[in-house]
């Protein structure tokens, strides 16, 4: 199973890492210093997204990003994606490597709040998120038997309790299917497992 995420607008900026003690002293003016959440003490030089970037989810396959055209500012370059972007800022900036390719997930960074992250925390994110989905869609809940029918409800809870109601069970995936909104659908469930209104049927 496949699903398409995008993890970052048109225009974000990604700050690519590259070992500061290989930088020409031509380029060195080029590079900047940031403050990254594993404390990385590369360079960086600054990449524009051009397009929206987008995270391939493969089950279970590590996912990988779909090309998106960027610009490597400094060098007034246009890339056809960000791996490409990478191979380019490394010859240009590690000229002393044998090879310019590398994992744009531990190299390439993202704004966060008042620091850099690595776009590898991005894609754990994305994936637990995925992981969470598909397992809830096959999942089995039914009311249980004693609950506290005065709690307060909103009207999802109320939609869904009276379904059960109705049905005995479902599965999360009928749940998500009464919600168009993700969210909306996951906070019913946990709302109502929270209360003590419902638990999963383990088979």
């Amino acid at each position: 199973m496949e699903h398409k995420q995008e993890i970052l607008s048109a225009n974000s900026i990604i700050m690519i890492a590259v070992n500061r003690n290989g930088v020409p002293e031509d380029k060195r003016s080029f590079t900047k210093e940031i403050a990254t959440s594993d404390y990385s003490d590369s360079f960086f030089v600054k990449v524009e997204i051009l397009e929206p970037l987008f995270l391939l989810i493969r089950g279970s396959k590590k996912s990988n990003l779909l090309p998106a055209k960027c610009n490597i500012l400094c060098l007034d370059i246009e890339a056809a994606s960000l791996n490409n972007a990478y191979t380019i800022v490394s010859e240009q900036f590690e000229p002393h490597r044998r090879s310019h390719t590398g994992n744009i997930f531990t190299k390439g960074y993202y704004e966060g709040e008042n620091v850099w992250f690595p776009l590898e925390n991005l894609r754990n994110i994305e994936e637990a998120k995925f992981e969470e989905q598909l397992f809830l869609d096959y999942r089995e809940f039914k009311l249980k038997q004693n609950y506290d029918e005065m709690s307060g409800f909103d009207k999802d809870e109320v939609s869904l309790i009276s379904l059960l109601k109705d049905r005995g069970k479902i599965t999360g995936k009928q749940i998500m299917d009464m919600f168009s909104d993700k969210e909306k659908y996951l906070k019913v469930i946990w709302n109502l497992t929270d209360k003590d209104v419902i638990e999963e049927i383990i088979r």
